[in-house]
């Protein structure tokens, strides 16, 4: 029996990891998967095992954004279901909308993940709008957290045609997680990824200022690339205010994944105090390397994280509350680590291989 064709589309490889292991459970389903879109090296080059990247690469970014979607109308009808993980240029115009309509005439079968409801820090009515538009122009939606799958009702998106597919993000690298313990008993908080006020800093250092206070050898690494030079420079000047330039360590970096990994595997704990969120690959990527988060409950979080077994989350704000569980947190920590490292021996992304497998060749589907 012929297997079923899996088009998995992310022209500018924004979400690389999340599309490998994706791509890898789908496969493990017993589906044929091609990926259409740029192959990231410094995010892949890691692993063992890659799916087939398919499409034009030999340009810059715009000009293959171009020709790769003339190349996925070329080979639309190839594939039994294509899905898409991020359209890049969303959040200036409103051509991908017209382009998915088009697609929608060569091949019916179309998903979309929704990885944020809205991008990051974006309060624009018109991109907004335009999100809302996309939703209600596919059929076929794959949402990760309650907080998305609610949304989507409460913005009226959800109609009773529509497919709303809710599963289990996977964890990230943890076949890569090696066991480390520190030799001075220091307490190595990490804030990795994207620097954007949202992540919640300031928090982050009232926090860091009253465990030492309390006798902690307590340090901050926060490593990640930072596209406001101003906001940037602001960070390190409140680093300064709060007398924190010995144990904070601030840099603009894109971090590759080695790098990543290796700061993983020796940092204590994840701290994510953030205003807001929807899902988090930092979350992913902790729990997938057996570091305990800690933060806010805000967006998804509280969907993946159970308080004393893989971290703590408190009410948003709460440093109070925030700094007290960090106390209980380390004297728990062993005992989360073991925890986290029974839980992420679950294939999730397999799992929701065999679910999205139902989802798409639905007899109904046209």
């Amino acid at each position: 029996m012929q297997k079923k064709r899996v088009l998995i589309i992310d022209f500018n490889g924004t979400s690389p990891t999340y599309t490998h292991y994706f791509a890898l459970g789908l496969v493990s389903s017993g589906m044929d998967v091609e990926i259409l879109g740029f192959k990231n090296p410094s995010y892949l080059n890691d692993f063992d095992t890659l799916n087939r990247y398919i499409g034009i690469n030999i340009y810059n970014k715009h000009i293959n954004y171009a020709l790769n979607w003339l190349y996925l109308m070329l080979i639309s009808r190839k594939y039994n279901v294509l899905h898409f993980q991020w359209l890049p240029l969303m959040n200036f115009t409103s051509l991908e909308l017209f382009l998915i309509k088009s697609l929608k005439f060569l091949n019916m079968n179309v998903f979309y993940t929704i990885h944020n409801f809205f991008p990051h820090d974006c309060d624009d009515s018109r991109i907004q709008k335009r999100y809302l538009k996309l939703y209600k122009s596919i059929d076929n939606l794959v949402v990760h957290t309650n907080s998305t799958y609610n949304k989507l009702y409460e913005y009226g998106v959800v109609k009773k045609e529509k497919n709303i597919v809710l599963v289990n993000h996977g964890y990230f690298y943890s076949e890569f997680y090696e066991v480390y313990k520190s030799n001075n008993n220091d307490i190595n908080f990490l804030m990795l990824g994207r620097i954007s006020p949202y992540k919640g800093y300031h928090d982050a250092f009232i926090l860091l200022n009253r465990l030492i206070e309390l006798g902690f050898k307590a340090k901050l690494n926060i490593l990640g690339k930072c596209d406001d030079p101003i906001f940037f420079e602001s960070l390190k000047e409140e680093v300064k205010f709060f007398n924190l330039d010995n144990v904070v360590q601030i840099e603009n970096t894109f971090v590759e994944c080695r790098e990543l990994i290796l700061k993983y595997n020796k940092s204590t704990f994840s701290l994510m105090p953030y205003c807001e969120i929807e899902q988090s690959g930092v979350l992913f990527t902790s729990i997938g390397l057996r570091v305990p988060v800690l933060g806010y409950d805000v967006g998804g979080l509280g969907d993946e994280i159970q308080n004393g077994k893989n971290g703590y989350l408190v009410n948003y704000g709460d440093v109070e509350e925030l700094s007290k569980v960090v106390l209980s947190a380390i004297k728990e920590h062993a005992l989360m680590v073991n925890y986290i490292n029974s839980s992420v021996k679950k294939d999730l992304w397999h799992q929701n291989g065999h679910i999205l497998k139902e989802y798409y060749f639905k007899e109904n589907t046209k």
